[in-house]
């Protein structure tokens, strides 16, 4: 029976960065990979430009069933320029900002060329990955961990599960690491996260392809502010999409969540200025369309029963009022996200207080380390879900390294 000292399950954004920090220290490991080829998802990320980090971050930009305090220890392991360092200088993989969106990109923005640079700097050998090895099953015996690979057994001194959630199943993260890592700790139910939303608005099918700023929010049924960002939101056939839409799929998990957005970020005392400010012997329609196209002007108007060729000098101040409370929360109507097969990570997962922040290690199973998507904690778009790939693999190799 093959034995291994380091046994890496997944290789993804968070088993490849695991190794890439093993190679590092020439500490021994072996990657196992489902898929034909590794770094499926890496791939598709950033529509195949893969934005491989944001630029800035803070712990406002997680979501995690465990504190603040528990994201820290891990998300601060190392500052963002490390790992903006690591890319450039150890695999020479130049990056670039795009500034309107503070995404960081290959140079090329290429994930392709990006995933081929870092496995020709990591040079695996046939020893030391195996491609279409599934893990169907794990148990300790005599401090170890005997892997079952669909009838093949290995053993391990230390095993990490990297094998991601249920997100874009295809890829390999179709939720085997998870269903079997519960059979010995519990998780929080998997959601999907980053999807597009559905809805059953005939209005989304009438400005399908048209894009605008907003300053979204996610408020629970006891009132309160759950989630909020400013990023584009995009009609579709289907309802909405963009950063807006897919930063807001996660909330979807907590009952009586509603969903609304200030118009291109704007309150509704700005929306005021703007409309008072503005010559008022023109029509309510002609203000709109300075900011939005005359299809969406027409159907904000529509929404709050106003007719589009009113003087603004003749609407009663309860019109105005309608008006710019639809501009500062305007209503999206979401049934639900488009699932799994179209959500870019998996929300839940196992709970942070079930690991040792030094280590990443699962406080119940020794040596058993558990890293990326399978954690309970989702970044917005942009990079931050690589991020927390990257920062939890770096814990996970001090724990290797030096434990």
């Amino acid at each position: 029976m093959k034995e291994i000292a380091v046994a890496i399950v997944g290789a993804g954004a968070a088993g490849l960065m695991l190794a890439s920090l093993l190679r590092c220290q020439q500490k021994p490991f072996v990657l196992f990979e489902s898929q034909k080829q590794v770094g499926q998802k890496i791939l598709i990320s950033g529509g195949g430009r893969c934005n491989i980090l944001p630029s800035r971050m803070s712990l406002d930009d997680f979501e995690s069933y465990s504190s603040k305090k528990l994201l820290q220890r891990i998300l601060f392991f190392h500052p963002l320029e490390y790992w903006k360092r690591f890319f450039e200088g150890e695999l020479g993989i130049p990056l670039v900002l795009e500034p309107e969106t503070g995404k960081y990109f290959p140079q090329s923005h290429s994930a392709k060329q990006l995933l081929r640079r870092w496995l020709e700097w990591l040079n695996l050998t046939a020893e030391e990955l195996y491609l279409q090895h599934r893990l169907t099953g794990f148990r300790r015996d005599s401090g170890k961990y005997l892997l079952d690979f669909s009838g093949k057994t290995m053993l391990c001194e230390r095993l990490v599960l990297a094998t991601g959630g249920f997100s874009y199943p295809k890829t390999g993260s179709d939720g085997l690491g998870w269903n079997l890592l519960q059979q010995y700790v519990p998780l929080h139910p998997p959601v999907p996260a980053l999807a597009p939303l559905v809805s059953e608005d005939p209005q989304c099918f009438s400005l399908s392809g048209y894009s605008v700023l907003v300053h979204s929010q996610a408020i629970t049924a006891e009132n309160k502010l759950l989630f909020e960002s400013r990023s584009p939101l995009l009609f579709t056939h289907f309802g909405y999409s963009g950063p807006a839409a897919m930063d807001l799929a996660y909330t979807l998990k907590f009952p009586g969540i509603q969903h609304q957005s200030k118009l291109l970020g704007k309150d509704r005392e700005e929306w005021k200025s703007l409309l008072e400010e503005y010559p008022q012997n023109k029509q309510i329609l002609t203000f709109l369309t300075q900011y939005f196209s005359k299809a969406f002007s027409d159907i904000l108007l529509e929404n709050i029963e106003l007719n589009s060729q009113q003087i603004l000098s003749q609407l009663r101040k309860e019109q105005r009022e309608r008006l710019y409370s639809h501009l500062a929360r305007f209503p999206l109507s979401v049934k639900k996200t488009q699932g799994f097969v179209r959500a870019e990570v998996t929300s839940g997962g196992l709970d942070l207080s079930e690991i040792s922040l030094n280590t990443m290690e699962v406080k119940t199973l020794p040596r058993c380390y558990v890293i990326g998507e399978l954690l309970d904690c989702t970044g917005r778009i942009g990079g931050y879900n690589f991020l927390w790939a990257f920062s939890t693999a770096a814990v996970a190799s001090r724990g290797i390294i030096y434990e």
